[in-house]
């Protein structure tokens, strides 16, 4: 039978030892993601957002993040990672997350190079529809806005399916669900940290009246800090494969040995034979016993074999009685 059983001390280490690779990794990206979120908006708010007499909101410009992920993902899957592949000798999960990384500043970066244009144009006479009351739309086109959305969205692709797959790959089983959790919650942190950000830098209800390619350059920054973190934590993460098939593990902190295999065994009580019926799912770690001989079970009739009367006697094979023996 199956037993319950609390986590034991080896599945606790496992899970720690990748925390410090997986917050750091998640705080880098993140530091310049929470931009996008909110400072992109605010900053094509600002913009020239009028299209045929019809002013868009600047959230519409985040459309191409969307659109970024959805059509470029499979020209990434398909050419670029193997050329990278290629050109490197190989693009491992950290490769991936630098490039992520990478990506991201750009798009910030390249934010603050167009707010600085958008704060050098002259102003129109007409107010913006989603920035507070009486600010005006500069003569900047707001268009110019979709290739840091963009870019932002080439850097998820990057970062995001690695972050999930290292939390799902280099985690216990029974802690994977536990480990996802941990991604959102650096999310979580990092969105508290740039909500500090917003606070450090004032009023922003007028970006003319502000710089706000220093929140940017803030961010970067932030985000270097944890890059660093990460680059020096990465190297001493051992990577395991918890999917290939072992022994019985014990664990010395609570004694008890993790069960790998559902066997039964049942015994011919007329004749007092064994054999062992695995589970109909197969099983790579076989029989707990290799033979009847082996069986800690003591037969309950002696078998014919052992008989004194040998196997000349006739048997009712057919009435045979079974028992099924089951540890609990």
């Amino acid at each position: 039978a199956r037993h319950d059983r609390g986590l034991g001390r080896h599945e606790t280490s496992d899970f720690l030892r990748v925390l410090p690779t997986m917050i750091s990794a998640s705080l880098a990206f993140n530091a310049l993601y929470n931009c996008s979120s909110f400072w992109f908006q605010q900053q094509a708010c600002q913009m020239n957002l009028v299209v045929n007499g019809f002013q868009l909101s600047g959230s519409f410009f985040n459309v191409a993040d969307c659109v970024a992920i959805v059509f470029l993902t499979p020209v990434i899957l398909k050419h670029v990672n193997p050329a990278l592949s290629r050109t490197f000798g190989g693009f491992s999960r950290h490769g991936k997350l630098m490039l992520g990384c990478a990506l991201a500043a750009v798009s910030v970066f390249w934010s603050a190079y167009l707010e600085v244009s958008r704060r050098a144009s002259p102003l129109l006479s007409e107010d913006s529809a989603c920035a507070p009351k009486g600010v005006k739309m500069s003569s900047f086109s707001a268009w110019w806005m979709i290739g840091p959305y963009a870019v932002m969205g080439l850097a998820e692709v990057y970062v995001n399916p690695t972050l999930y797959y290292l939390s799902y790959s280099q985690t216990p089983p029974r802690l994977r669900s536990t480990a996802q959790a941990v991604c959102l919650v650096m999310g979580a942190a990092s969105s508290g940290m740039f909500t500090l950000l917003t606070h450090l830098m004032g009023s922003a209800n007028n970006l003319n009246d502000s710089h706000l390619e220093y929140g940017y350059f803030a961010s970067a920054s932030l985000s270097l800090v944890f890059v660093l973190c990460y680059l020096s934590v990465q190297g001493s993460l051992k990577e395991k494969d918890f999917h290939m098939p072992g022994e019985h593990v014990r664990d010395e902190s609570d004694g008890e040995e993790e069960e790998r295999g559902n066997l039964k065994e049942v015994a011919y009580s007329r004749i007092g034979f064994f054999k062992d019926f695995a589970s109909p799912t197969p099983s790579l770690f076989g029989s707990p016993n290799a033979s009847p001989n082996a069986s800690p079970f003591a037969s309950p009739v002696a078998s014919p074999l052992n008989s004194p009367r040998g196997m000349d006697e006739d048997l009712d094979l057919g009435a045979a009685d079974f028992k099924l023996v089951t540890e609990d």
